[in-house]
């Protein structure tokens, strides 16, 4: 088999309402309404997802990692550094501080400040603790992190 990139995505639009329930005739249940209930937004009727098993990856093992441990950068002014001829990026917003001292630089103190993404002066997104992007194919830039609050721990993969 060839190196390969297998990735998906799969995001559920939730919302926390009220809502009637109509039964078939026949049903031993009565018709109930205004129960008070979390539910799949009834415009998208579903969850939405997309993936891949087949992108080509070279199999060059990423800078930054080590036996399934990603020496982590800071969102106070960290940088992917040049993307060139990348099949892949994933990043991720750890939820912990940044910590220069401990192993991985993943502090134990739970970060609320959304890790903010951007190339040059676009901000492409804004990823909140514990969330993660991946890019299949990025331009050629350079990705720039910033915080809206006290730096947090950013794990990336560069799958080139």
């Amino acid at each position: 088999m060839a190196n390969r990139i297998d990735y998906a995505m799969s995001v559920t639009a939730i919302e926390d309402g009220t809502h009637a329930t109509t039964y078939s005739s026949g049903h031993t249940s009565s018709n109930t309404s205004g129960v008070d209930d979390d539910f799949v937004n009834p415009e998208i009727g579903r969850s939405l997802g997309g993936g891949k098993a087949d992108t080509a990856w070279t199999g060059t093992a990423p800078t930054m990692w080590d036996t399934g441990v990603c020496t982590c950068v800071t969102s106070d002014s960290g940088t992917t550094g040049a993307l060139s001829s990348v099949e892949g990026l994933w990043i991720k917003h750890t939820g912990f501080d940044f910590d220069n001292s401990a192993t991985g630089k993943i502090g134990s103190t739970v970060n609320t400040a959304k890790l903010i993404v951007s190339t040059g002066s676009t901000e492409i997104c804004r990823i909140s603790p514990g969330g993660c992007l991946f890019l299949e194919d990025p331009a050629n830039a350079t990705i720039n992190f910033t915080d809206d609050g006290t730096p947090c721990a950013v794990e990336y993969a560069i799958l080139k």
